[in-house]
């Protein structure tokens, strides 16, 4: 954006032109431009900040869209009159049976460059309008540069991962072998008895859950399977029902595992020495087993939880049962499926118990790996954990690679050396944020041996994009050395300037010299496996100088095929856009004041000559400061120990350099332009606090008008990830503070936003953090757009955005922020202060500004504002909204529940919006019955956004279903429930999820055009994916199939390829908004009761259906139980 918008009355300011990049600069970067933009798929304006951090080069997005789109053609982003005949044509050859490949001018496209980007807040009226227009607008187009083929063999294997959908689900799922025959019997004779099948209740919410919830359907057929293993059906069908599936899934927050190994000790203690009782160890199997098939814990704690639980000897204690559970069955063997509809048992759904089953059966084998267990890891090849369902190699690849990424990154030898006797294959990606091959991974943890054996099983080390030095990585980094790995703390990267993409490359980055040498000696034989960049393309001398590694330095001038290349360049681009510039590593060493590393080259024949002042300006060093002056740590200055090393040719050239920058300088006061100087240089800092009251309506539509004034459309992903993710956490925020800075720097004006919003109650939403962080970097980690959650706030970061210097754009960015009001940044930090020391917390030297989180609740403080409330309640009635709503601050559910009492016995007293107020209150406390007292005295009262979504997080299932109900069947005609979907999708609470669906459309997208069924992939969660495949969610399904698979859930990615198979053959069809659907409970005002009544439950005892009716029901939300042994 080469210009701001400002109000009509302001001048509007002058375009600055664009200084012009010749051609041969272009043909420099015209390959890797085109591998950024077709190959990686990134954006645009990615592409030019990618050029700008890797190479320097600065372009205006103008002369980017000139070049890409009307010199090179590279057509990437289609019209939606593209889009439009593309689907046409492909449903045209669908009905003709033609399979079909789509190529834009000349290159095979997916299908996720099929998107549409979609307007936000774009109703459903005008969407489909425009879809009405857009049909009646495509006949008769013709495309150009858009070819409809059928796909050759070689086509059809590059996108086999994609199009895969050969899996055999009764090929290779882990099951017990025995009894089966029995199985099937035996629980049909209970479902069928005559005492159970008479009398059954209407459907509830657990019979309908049933159908979709496939962790429900695992649990009954574990039930059964460990009956007629214990020999006793009527004693054991359903034992254990304290610890049952629907406690887990519907309980609102599952209590969190902290501590691994007290956790472990606590769920299967022992007695006295003795062993454990199989029939406690299988309940536990049975609910941990489905806590990791939802992936209820993150993935890191997840890891803990299963190494300690290996780590104990539980299992080991009843291993022949445990492998009776994960033993492989025969492909022409068939799981019973209940059917919830009758209660009967039926067959045809093999995957009920397997998938589950595998599921843990993968990440036992993961835990083996880095527990070096190496007894479980042969059980489980026994059982065929490596094995290829099928046709489809590819999942049991990545299985073994994976765990041999885990062994080599805990450093378990007697592991990894198994692992790799299986013949895996070495070269496909392991699941894993911290290198994309084992190769990688051997370099970082600095083996050569193990590098070596790697090279042996043929391992490759071509070009390979990682997330090396970014924040993912940092933090999966932090987390392996959180977990005593010394390897992962003493880890240092260097990744200026150089974007790592060999092995040989990372160890040069690292300074792991054996490393090095193994891959080094490879490459020099130019092995077909190796990439043949050693030198310039790789800069791998320039990495090692840049990290003032001398022995790397002089191991990599000693390599055969570097001998005599010590002068290769590395490739810049010049900041103003003009002839490209070339630097050595000499150049290095000398802006570095490195004189061993000077030396060292000098020795290997480095020509001083061949040292350019260009580099120098590139980067803002001065030269002759660093020459003649001392620096920070009070050396000599840079000329003087030179002279004193004998290192005169690098004076001589040095003091050249000097006296050509001077020649420069005055020729260029023969071209000064004294408008270059109307500009001062100006810093403008403004800040605006939303007030802790009443700020939520219009806070978001502010802050995105505001936004697209400063950013503009550059930013409009960005901005729409920031609007999304501010919705989400909105309710937890006392206040909002907003901050824009703008300031003069090279090339424009700096501008960037920051909105930092401080909590009530950090502890309320630390798992919503946790998992909204994994739905960051599983979908949104490419913005350039960050945010920091800690125990106080959180802050949104958009990424800065230049413009260039003019006065004009100074004060277009002075109108436009001070047009919304400004104050100084400490008032708008005293808000939160005051009210902090106003509500009980302790103050550090007497002073209220000090008041934080850090320090404890005042109980003294709590119990007499609720004795002078009580008693002088008329007198603080004005206060009592700004009470109920700073509680929040206070970790106390009991301080909370008398609040609500107290307000609530003067409940005729409250007016509209108090009433309101102490609504939101009892929900965020779950406080049932104060919600039900408030909609029975008010009827008419309007359930607000931010109430509903307050119930989806904090609220038990009793609680929500009582406000959801008045929310879908009441007065609140205008709530939107696609936020509350997202946070019981990030929450992974099953229940409320099915309860949202039908009132909202399922392909509803969000931020950077996600949609739900992508983000419930993202956490791995399996049952609420179901839901959503069983909703109608059909948008998106090939790339929810992708993040299924990089994330290694083959779970999910078996359940989104069959509903993609029947999608494909005219299979559900996705409902749409509002459209109610059968598996799903009805409204309240349709439906039963939803807790059974003591009359069902006596004629139950009655009939003897007791196990059936178990079944069949589930226990009364508020008396869910938390003490589950799986948390």
């Amino acid at each position: 954006m080469d210009t701001q918008e400002i109000p009509s009355s302001s001048k509007r300011p002058t375009r600055v032109s664009a200084k012009k990049i010749d051609g041969s600069t272009w043909a420099a970067c015209g390959d890797y431009i085109k591998h950024l933009y077709l190959d990686q798929g990134k954006t645009l304006e990615q592409v030019r900040e990618t050029l700008e951090n890797d190479l320097g080069f600065k372009a205006t997005k103008a002369q980017y869209r000139h070049m890409i789109y009307e010199v090179w053609k590279l057509k990437k982003r289609l019209t939606r009159e593209d889009v439009d005949f593309i689907n046409a044509e492909k449903g045209k050859r669908k009905r003709e049976g033609k399979e079909t490949v789509v190529k834009v001018a000349g290159r095979i496209i997916h299908e996720d460059e099929l998107k549409q980007k979609k307007p936000r807040y774009m109703s459903e009226l005008e969407r489909h309008q425009q879809r009405l227009a857009n049909h009646d607008n495509i006949q008769g187009y013709t495309p150009v540069d858009i070819e409809i083929v059928t796909p050759s063999p070689r086509m059809s294997r590059a996108t086999a991962i994609d199009d895969s959908t050969s899996f055999d689900p009764a090929g290779n799922i882990l099951f017990m072998p025995s009894m089966l025959d029995s199985l099937t019997q035996s629980t049909t004779s209970v479902m069928h008895s005559p005492s159970a099948a008479e009398g059954l209740p209407p459907p509830t919410p657990r019979s309908s859950l049933l159908r979709i919830a496939p962790t429900m359907r695992f649990e009954i057929i574990f039930e059964a399977q460990l009956s007629l293993f214990l020999g006793d059906p009527a004693s054991y069908f359903f034992a254990g029902i304290q610890d049952s599936s629907i406690s887990l899934i519907l309980s609102p927050e599952p209590e969190p595992i902290t501590n691994p190994e007290i956790w472990v000790a606590k769920v299967l203690p022992s007695n006295k020495g003795q062993s454990l009782r199989l029939l406690d160890l299988m309940r536990f199997l049975k609910s941990y087993m489905i806590r990791v098939s939802n992936k209820i814990d993150d993935s890191f704690q997840q890891r803990q939880c299963m190494d300690s639980l290996l780590r104990s000897g539980r299992l080991k204690e009843h291993a022949g049962a445990l492998e009776r559970i994960l033993k492989q069955r025969k492909p022409s063997e068939m799981i019973p499926r209940l059917d919830s509809s009758s209660g009967h048992i039926a067959e045809g759904d093999p995957e009920v118990f397997g998938l589950v089953v595998k599921s843990f059966a993968v990440e036992l084998f993961y835990s083996a790996a880095r527990t070096g267990d190496i007894d479980m890891l042969k059980l489980l090849v026994r059982l065929g954990i490596l094995e290829a369902p099928g046709d489809d190699t590819f999942e049991s690849e990545t299985i073994g690679a994976t765990a041999a990424q885990y062994a080599i990154e805990y450093k378990q030898q007697v592991a990894w050396s198994f692992i790799l006797r299986q013949n895996i294959n070495v070269n496909i990606a392991p699941i894993s944020t911290l290198s994309p091959s084992l190769l990688w991974t051997a370099v970082l943890v600095d083996n050569p041996t193990l590098v070596s054996d790697l090279i042996e099983c043929g391992a490759e080390d071509c070009f390979r994009d990682s997330a090396i030095g970014s924040s993912i990585f940092s933090r999966y980094l932090k987390q392996l050395g959180d977990d005593g790995l010394a390897w992962a703390q003493n880890l240092r990267i260097y990744t200026f300037s150089t974007t790592i993409g060999t092995a040989l490359q990372l160890s040069v980055a690292t300074s792991h010299l054996n490393c090095f040498r193994v891959l080094a000696s490879k490459h020099s034989q130019k092995d077909r496996r190796f990439s043949d960049t050693i030198g310039s393309r790789d800069n791998i001398l320039h990495i090692a100088t840049e990290r003032r590694d001398h022995s790397m330095i002089k191991e990599i001038l000693s390599q055969p095929i570097y001998r005599g290349r010590v002068d290769e360049v590395a490739f810049r681009i010049k900041s103003d856009g003009k002839d490209p510039y070339i630097y050595t590593a000499l150049a290095c060493a000398i802006k570095n004041e490195d004189t061993k590393a000077i030396r060292i080259l000098l020795e290997h024949g480095a020509d001083p000559r061949n040292v350019a002042l260009d580099y120098f300006e590139s980067i803002s060093v001065d030269l002759e400061y660093i020459f003649r002056s001392r620096s920070r740590d009070i050396r000599a200055p840079l000329k003087e120990r030179l002279e004193t090393q004998g290192l005169l040719p690098i004076v001589n050239r040095i003091e050249e350099l000097i006296l050509q920058k001077k020649k420069q300088e005055a020729w260029g006061d023969l071209f000064f332009d004294s408008s270059d100087e109307e500009v001062e240089d100006y810093n403008i800092t403004w800040s605006y606090t939303f007030p802790s009251s009443g700020f939520a309506h219009d806070l978001l539509p502010t802050v995105d008008k505001l936004t697209n004034e400063l950013l503009g459309d550059e930013f409009d992903e960005e901005i729409m990830i920031f609007l999304t993710l501010l919705e989400l956490t909105l309710g937890f925020f006392a206040n909002v503070d907003v901050d824009v800075r703008a300031s003069r720097g090279v090339g424009g004006t700096l501008t960037s936003v920051e909105f930092e919003g401080m909590l009530f109650n950090h502890q309320d939403i630390k798992p919503l953090l946790s998992k909204l962080r994994e739905v960051f970097d599983g979908l949104w980690a490419e913005a350039s757009f960050s945010y920091v959650a800690n125990t106080r706030s959180i802050k949104f970061e958009l990424p800065p955005h230049t413009i260039p210097h003019s006065k004009e754009t100074r004060t277009s960015v002075e109108t436009t922020t001070k047009s919304y009001g400004s104050i100084p940044k400490h008032a708008a930090m005293d808000p939160l202060t005051r009210k902090l020391y106003a509500f009980c917390f302790e103050v550090k030297g007497g002073n209220y500004r000090t008041a934080d989180y850090s320090y404890k609740c005042n109980n003294r403080k709590t119990t007499k504002l609720l004795l002078n409330l009580d008693k002088h309640f008329t007198k603080y009635k004005g206060l009592l909204q700004d009470i109920m709503n700073w509680s929040r601050c206070i970790p106390d559910k009991s301080f909370h529940r008398r609040l609500c009492d107290i307000a609530a016995s003067h409940i005729m007293e409250l007016d509209y919006y108090q009433l309101a107020c102490l609504l939101k209150l009892a929900v965020y406390g779950d406080i049932y019955e104060t919600v039900e007292q408030i909609l029975s005295h008010q009827p008419s009262l309007v359930i607000p956004n931010d109430v509903i979504r307050e119930a989806t997080c904090f609220s038990s299932v009793k609680t929500f279903t009582c406000i959801f109900d008045r929310c879908v069947t009441g007065p609140s005609v205008s709530v939107r429930l696609e936020i509350p979907l997202l946070l019981a999708i990030i929450l992974g609470n099953l229940y409320k999820v099915t309860k949202i669906l039908p009132n909202v459309d399922v392909n509803y997208t969000f931020a950077f055009d996600t949609t739900a069924i992508e983000v419930a992939v993202v956490l791995g969660r399996l049952d609420i994916t179901t839901a959503l495949v069983e909703a109608g969610a059909s948008k998106h399904l090939d790339e929810a199939r992708e993040l299924a698979y990089s994330k290694g859930y083959f779970t999910l990615h078996k359940i989104i390829t069959r509903a993609i198979e029947s999608r494909a053959n005219g299979g559900p069809k996705p409902a749409g908004t509002g459209t109610a659907m059968n598996f799903l409970p009805q409204t309240s005002a349709q439906r039963n009761p939803v807790i059974p009544t003591a009359e069902h439950e006596a004629e139950d005892n009655e009939d003897g259906a007791s196990i059936l009716e178990e079944l069949m029901t589930w226990d009364e939300p508020g008396s869910i139980s938390h003490s589950l042994p799986c948390s």
